[in-house]
């Protein structure tokens, strides 16, 4: 596998990681096992648990997760909204901040 696409593959996985983590975090915020991602955190931000601000990366990752996981590879690269290693790491802290929030 090229170089490229190793590295795509890694920065993929992360996101998925980031996607997954945002969500259990979301559930853990509300003491529930169930819910979508989308009205959790909807939720938290009418209930001022938290700001826009707060997970607007993580909305973008989450979306992104979905696409991959339900549209397929190609239709991802064509409308991806987290692009770049920067936009993954605001992620990542993003999450961090939730994660010290929910817990």
């Amino acid at each position: 596998m090229p170089q490229e696409g190793l590295a795509g593959f890694y920065f993929n996985s992360a996101l998925v990681r980031i996607a997954a983590g945002s969500h259990r975090a979301l559930r853990v915020l509300y003491r529930t096992d169930k819910g979508w991602f989308a009205k959790l955190a909807d939720r938290a931000v009418r209930d001022g648990k938290l700001t826009e601000g707060d997970i607007d990366w993580l909305r973008k990752v989450y979306s992104d997760v979905n696409s991959l996981k339900h549209d397929g590879h190609a239709e991802l690269l064509q409308k991806r909204k987290v692009e770049t290693l920067e936009q993954g790491i605001r992620s990542a802290g993003q999450l961090l901040q939730l994660l010290r929030k929910a817990v």
